[in-house]
This record gives C-alpha cells, structure tokens and sequence, in this order.
C-alpha cells in the first residue's frame, strides 16, 4: 500500500497479506435494534435498526479503525479465526459475520465484502 506521498509502506507488506478477514458478532438487543462488534478491534462497534443498515455501518466503521491505525502507525491486528471466535465467552448467543478487506485498497476504493457465516 501507497501513503499519500507514494511511498509503499513496508509494514503493511511485509507483515500480512493484503485480504484480511475480521469476525464480528451480529446480536439484536432487547430494544430490537442490531448490534455488531469486532472482538479483535476495542470500540469498533456498530448499532442499527434492522440488518442492512448496521451491516454497511460496521464496515465502514471497521474501514474507518483500520484506516486510523495504519495513519497513526500502529499495527492492524491479526484478526482471529472463526473456529477462535466461536467459543470466544464474549460471544454469548450472537451469531457470526466475516468482513473481508483488502489492505491494499484501503483508502483508494472499496476494499470491503462481508456475509454472516
């Protein structure tokens, strides 16, 4: 990947491949709205009225942390597995989604697929 001054970022290639893929947990709350978080991700947590919405909300949200930890030079964390996910305690009974983003792409196009698994 390409900073502004088009200078590649050899953190970014040389620690990971491009195509991550972050798990989040998708519940409905007792007020009927969803919620979706990224365990791998502090306060990257999305709410929405119904599950279109907060589904395209969490994925800009989770470009956006991303997009803000590679600015300020930290990590992006390596995500967990699914299978790591699934028993995760946090988990409760909160079903599982996968956002996959491209790396390289971030902050250029729309680096962004996700489905529930």
């Amino acid at each position: 990947m390409e900073d502004k001054k088009g200078i590649e970022s050899p953190a970014l290639s040389e620690q990971r491949p491009p195509m991550v893929c972050f798990i989040a947990f998708l519940r409905v709350n007792s007020d009927g709205n969803y919620e979706i978080d990224f365990p791998d991700l502090t306060g990257c947590i999305t709410v929405g009225e119904n599950l279109g919405l907060v589904s395209a909300l969490a994925g800009d949200q989770l470009l956006n942390h991303l997009t803000s930890l590679m600015n300020l030079g930290y990590p992006v964390p390596t995500p967990s597995r699914e299978e790591q996910l699934a028993d995760d305690p946090r988990r409760g009974c909160a079903d599982l989604m996968a956002f996959e983003v491209d790396l390289e792409m971030l902050g250029i196009a729309n680096p962004l697929t996700y489905h529930p698994l």
